[in-house]
């Protein structure tokens, strides 16, 4: 009965659910993609790192990605280390990469020099919708030769008929926007420090904290209902 109870304990240790967005799923638009991102780009992923070079999951990796493309963001350099692709307990959608794929990467910079994806990577076939959007501009990354580009990049739509992502309006629609990962301990950086997203992925020093979520608090109940029925099962022993 002990080494029964001791396994559920495991089990329910080990499973986090994820927390849809209110009202359903629905597909972000480009816009909101767009938007969420602190960079957009396009880039090949050269290599897969494991373990994940700051994250502690082992269901998440780190990415080494040449970037050939970009269309938002500052100063970015060819070569870029992503961490946290894979799958963070508590979010409802793996940020899977392979190697030697091309993606258009939706990014934010940490505080470390390492980058993080705000949304799934997407195929570079989708590019033709992203270049509809408002405010894009082609440019490439430091190390390039913007005269002779090693790859040819497509230039975005610059006419007033582009789209463009308005919160205001837009507020009442639920969407899949990017879903903060649930309570952990990362591994300190190559400087010595912790860090935290904070509201767009922008690294503070800390801990990385969330809301408890809806299956967070069911959890939980179902902890204190084991544990009595352990306490009531050892009392009969």
């Amino acid at each position: 009965m002990i080494r029964y109870c001791a396994l559920v304990f495991v089990v329910l240790g080990t499973v986090r659910g994820c927390s849809p967005p209110v009202g359903g799923y629905v597909e972000p638009t480009a816009a909101q993609l767009v938007s969420y991102a602190d960079y957009v780009v396009i880039g090949r992923v050269t290599k897969i790192l494991t373990p994940d070079p700051v994250m502690t999951y082992n269901t998440t990796y780190g990415a080494q990605v040449q970037i050939t493309c970009q269309y938002k963001g500052g100063t970015i350099s060819k070569d870029i280390t992503i961490i946290g692709a894979g799958f963070i307990p508590g979010l409802c959608f793996a940020k899977d990469l392979k190697q030697n794929v091309d993606y258009i990467l939706f990014l934010s910079k940490r505080e470390n020099g390492y980058f993080e994806q705000t949304s799934k990577a997407l195929n570079t076939t989708d590019i033709r919708r992203f270049l509809q959007v408002c405010d894009l501009m082609l440019r490439f990354p430091s190390g390039e030769n913007a005269d002779f580009p090693s790859v040819r990049c497509q230039a975005p739509n610059m006419s007033k008929d582009c789209e463009r992502y308005n919160p205001s309006v837009d507020k009442n629609t639920p969407v899949a926007a990017p879903s903060p990962p649930p309570k952990t301990v990362v591994h300190p950086s190559d400087h010595g420090e912790n860090v935290q997203m904070g509201d767009k992925g922008v690294a503070q020093k800390g801990q990385i904290t969330t809301t408890p979520s809806g299956a967070e608090t069911n959890r939980f109940l179902s902890f204190v209902l084991i544990f009595a029925i352990m306490l009531q099962a050892l009392l009969f022993l």
